[in-house]
């Protein structure tokens, strides 16, 4: 929980630095050319650009995308009920705004798209998520080729600053590396911290079967002792149910047998006597 609270923070603080330097390039690409016609270097000022300068205005674009951007990316972490995730979340949308906001600063910073893959790199599944830090990886490529600000015939904010003091030039560039710098070094964190969560839950998930696997050991165990307590019960019935029959034949059939015997030996008896007495009486009358 504690590095959930962690990672949160992280995020926060990326989108923080990244306004703050879209802001920054921003107010360069915007004011310069106010400045050098304020002072009357229009002509030298348009001498040192590598390429015709687009209207001051566009740069209003990149102030609205990264405005729409936080939306789609506030959008995507507030909680929703699972039938209208499918409608609201389109995870193509944040990237194609991102892009928008690089063209808009002259290709000169594409650390949007690490806020990007923040957001969306934990939220995305299996196949979904392999396309798309292939695409993010194409793009952060791409943007950071010279060769494509040129083919797009861009200005650099490199020219921009030349138009002022090499002292005001060094303060700037260093300022655009200490944000640069510290977005890559919180982007580089963020994902050691996913990883080690990762980690983590996958140690708690493999403890967890160790532990239901000792415990299916211990069902097993006691499903044979069960299986021979059941047995075992099913021989104790047998064996009462053989001592009920047997008692039931000494307490019925045996006394019956017994009584018929007893009587049996009393006319057996009876007749004898009978037999004794008439002999006797046969030979008296003789």
């Amino acid at each position: 929980m504690q590095n959930d609270y962690t990672l949160s923070a992280i995020r926060h603080m990326m989108i923080v630095l990244n306004v703050a330097i879209v802001g920054f390039l921003s107010a360069i690409f915007f004011f310069t050319p106010q400045t050098a016609v304020l002072h009357a270097e229009a002509m030298q000022f348009s001498q040192q650009l590598r390429y015709v300068p687009e209207r001051p205005g566009m740069q209003a674009f990149s102030l609205l995308g990264v405005a729409a951007l936080l939306a789609v990316s506030a959008l995507y972490h507030l909680p929703m009920q699972k039938q209208h995730r499918k409608i609201f979340r389109m995870y193509w949308l944040e990237p194609v705004i991102c892009m928008i906001v690089i063209v808009s600063l002259h290709l000169d910073y594409n650390g949007l798209l690490f806020l990007v893959v923040v957001d969306l790199v934990d939220t995305l599944q299996h196949r979904k998520r392999a396309i798309f830090l292939s695409v993010m990886v194409l793009l952060y490529l791409l943007t950071s080729l010279d060769i494509v600000q040129s083919a797009l015939r861009m200005p650099s904010v490199t020219d921009y600053m030349a138009y002022y003091s090499p002292y005001i030039q060094q303060v700037m560039q260093s300022a655009l590396g200490l944000f640069n710098a510290f977005v890559m070094i919180l982007f580089i964190t963020y994902v050691l911290l996913l990883v080690i969560r990762r980690t983590d839950e996958n140690t708690k998930i493999r403890l967890l079967n160790h532990r239901l696997e000792h415990a299916n050991d211990k069902l097993s165990v006691l499903n044979e002792q069960l299986k021979a307590y059941a047995s075992e019960s099913e021989r104790m019935a047998e064996t009462r149910e053989r001592n009920r029959l047997a008692r039931e034949i000494h307490d019925t059939l045996g006394h019956s047998l017994t009584g018929i015997i007893a009587g049996t030996d009393a006319c057996i008896t009876i007749c004898l006597l009978y037999t004794s007495d008439a002999a006797d009486e046969a030979r008296s009358v003789d």
